[in-house]
């Protein structure tokens, strides 16, 4: 046997240990340096010819030597692109750490951006809201609902099984409205002439007004006449013509809240809403907290007025997570502006629904551009949030930060303390009361705006400051700064100054607020020049400096009930710009000293007032059997699709 077959046998025996080999290496499994490879792969080459080889004649040593030589030219040529394939993973490597690179580049330029922003906003010179962090006014739909908020309290089962009793007999439509949910005794909604557009987007907000067609604007220019000729009854047959008129809701909505029926009053607001929402752009996002409606607008106020009373009656309702979600949702459309003053409640709803840390994060967004720290509510509701929060955490440091946040606090709004704890029924002692900073003396002479606020934030926020830990703290922080501080400190004499600079009138915004808020404490005493032209819940206080899209024509000569005794009295007396002293003079005068006449007014005084209760009745009667009829000449198709739209249901939310 030749020397070649010996070569050939001997490395056939070595084949099975390299076939299992490079299976590992296949595998990722084996571990072997680059010279282990490169002489695995040589001998597997190597082999695969001898095997073929191997079929040859084996008496021909001249091909054996010219096999030989060809096996060692291949060997080399196998060196050669192994060398190649070992230098891609290398430039694969220098590909990563160039990425690597850039993409350190790139972080260090977002850090950059990053850190100049902040300076700006530390900086608050020629700042504005329009563009606010998307996290703070960023809207949640899952807080819209307040049924979502009962069940974290009381349980699902226990919301479900009084829904399915409030909602035994009736049916609701599907619908994917944010705001509200209609109900099964509304009219189905059609379209009247309520739309909404988009006017301009800059600054990365988008700017939207709603609009009123032609047929609406005449519906509206009906309401006006009769509002100003004080005809409650004739809301009746716009309601009739017209179920979701904005503005006749809102002043139906307040009529009936004056006579006690808050829950048609609230159903009332909620047909307003709705109405709004069915009338969005398809552009207006809710949740976006950059959609923007001017309140110089008499066309975007009704939504504001009916969102806001609706989050102050969720409130009531025991819903204050959700009431919270909706002053955001508020404060998005005009963050600039605040047109009905929604930063003074914004603390009370977060303090409310435990949402401290959010609360926290609000401040310090906008303290830098609104100075929010100059206001009352907010002296006093940081420390609160920072306290609680500390509790909560076990954070000692946290609880001294807020120690100092509530003594700077007292020392600028004095006035503030007495009240606070006689509303929550805590004796100050002696030694408190009779403070020179804390005495009935030294804060009778607080300018009148601060003594708004302070009564507004007391009567709104007393129930945070009455849980016995709070009352506590406080004590200890009122009784550590009655000892170390003296009369002479000039932090003291600053404060007070910086009082009567800072609060010399009250804003036109926060009159509206106190207006709709209807906090007993408040005293609203509004300027002669705000109630010339009456207060119209539809519509309190408008701006000054109004954008009119449409003029109305000149009214109709108003068709006051006077001469009508108590009737008209009594009417009258239903909205909220009534003066009981200007009636008495007007019927005096009108009277001409007509004495029978005033007696028999009188004497039907009583019955009229039952008159006005079948009012009443007959209009609550009115929405809930209000329906279209059917069109008798139309699309089928169209037809059958808005049948697709109004079908009924199971409530089941």
């Amino acid at each position: 046997m030749s020397s070649r077959v010996i070569r050939k046998l001997k490395r056939e025996t070595e084949l099975d240990p390299l076939n299992a080999i490079l299976k590992q290496e296949k595998d990722g499994k084996g571990d072997h340096s680059e010279e282990e490879e490169e002489n695995e792969e040589i001998s597997m080459n190597s082999k695969k010819g001898n095997i073929f080889a191997l079929l040859g004649d084996d008496d021909n040593e001249e091909n054996s030597e010219n096999e030989e030589e060809s096996e060692e030219n291949e060997i080399q040529k196998l060196k050669k692109q192994k060398k190649k394939k070992k230098k891609k993973p290398k430039s694969k490597a220098s590909k990563h750490e160039a990425e690597a690179h850039e993409e350190d580049d790139i972080q260090k330029a977002l850090k950059e951006l990053n850190m100049s922003s902040r300076d700006a906003a530390d900086a608050g010179a020629g700042a504005s809201l329009s563009t606010p962090k998307k996290p703070i006014l960023q809207v949640e739909h899952k807080h819209l609902n307040p049924d979502n908020e009962m069940k974290r309290i009381f349980g699902s089962k226990v919301v479900q099984s009084w829904q399915r009793q409030q909602q035994q007999h009736k049916r609701v439509r599907r619908s994917n409205c944010w705001l509200v949910q209609p109900k099964g005794s509304w009219a189905p909604f059609r379209r009247n002439g309520l739309s909404m557009k988009q006017l301009e987007s800059k600054n990365r907000s988008s700017y939207f007004a709603f609009e009123h067609s032609k047929e609406y604007q005449q519906v509206q220019f009906r309401f006006l006449d009769n509002v100003e000729s004080y005809h409650p009854e004739a809301l009746l047959d716009i309601l009739q013509e017209s179920p979701y008129h904005m503005d006749t809701l809102l002043q139906a909505s307040d009529m009936f809240r004056t006579s006690d029926d808050t829950q048609t009053a609230v159903d009332l607001l909620e047909r307003a809403i709705f109405a709004c929402e069915n009338s969005f752009h398809s552009l207006f996002n809710l949740s976006s907290g950059t959609c923007r409606l001017d309140y110089r607008r008499p066309e975007n106020r009704s939504f504001y007025i009916a969102l806001f009373k609706y989050l102050i009656f969720l409130g009531l309702r025991g819903c204050p997570r959700t009431s919270l979600e909706f002053a955001k949702l508020l404060l998005s459309l005009d963050p600039d502006g605040d047109p009905l003053g929604i930063f003074l409640l914004i603390d009370f709803f977060s303090l409310r629904s435990r949402e401290y840390e959010y609360f926290i994060e609000f401040f310090n967004c906008f303290e830098p551009i609104r100075n929010l720290s100059l206001l009352p509510n907010y002296q006093f509701s940081l420390p609160l949030a920072k306290f609680q929060l500390a509790q909560t955490k076990n954070d000692q440091q946290g609880i001294v930060q807020a120690e100092e946040g509530l003594r700077r606090a007292l020392i600028s709004f004095p006035s503030m303390l007495m009240q606070l704890l006689d509303k929550c029924g805590v004796n100050p002692g002696k030694d408190v009361e009779d403070h020179w900073l804390f005495s009935k003396f030294a804060t009778a002479s607080e300018p009148a705006a601060v003594q708004q606020l302070v009564s507004l934030y007391v009567g709104r926020c007393y129930s945070e400051w009455k849980e016995p830990e709070v009352v506590a703290w406080l004590e200890q922080v009122v009784q550590n700064l009655v000892k170390s501080l003296e009369k002479k400190d000039p932090i003291v004499s600053d404060m007070k100054s910086k009082r009567f600079q800072r609060f010399k009138g009250t804003p036109l915004n926060v009159y509206r607020h106190l207006y709709l808020s209807e906090i007993k404490e408040v005293k609203l005493d509004l300027p002669p020049e705000l109630t010339g032209s009456g207060i119209f819940a539809f519509d309190p206080l408008p701006p000054k400096d109004s954008i009119l899209s449409y003029q109305r024509p000149p009214p109709q000569q108003p068709r006051r009930l006077q001469g009508q005794g108590a009737v008209g009295m009594f009417l009258r007396s239903i909205w909220p710009n009534f003066n009981i002293t200007e009636e008495l003079m007007n019927q005096e005068a009108n009277n001409n000293g007509n004495q029978e006449g005033q007696e028999a007014g009188a004497a039907g005084g009583e019955p009229w007032r039952h008159g006005v209760a079948n009012l009443l009745d007959a209009m609550r009667e009115l929405l809930n059997t209000i329906h279209f009829a059917d069109p008798q000449n139309g699309n089928p198709q169209q037809q059958e699709e808005e049948e697709n739209e109004d079908e009924w249901a199971d409530e089941d939310q």
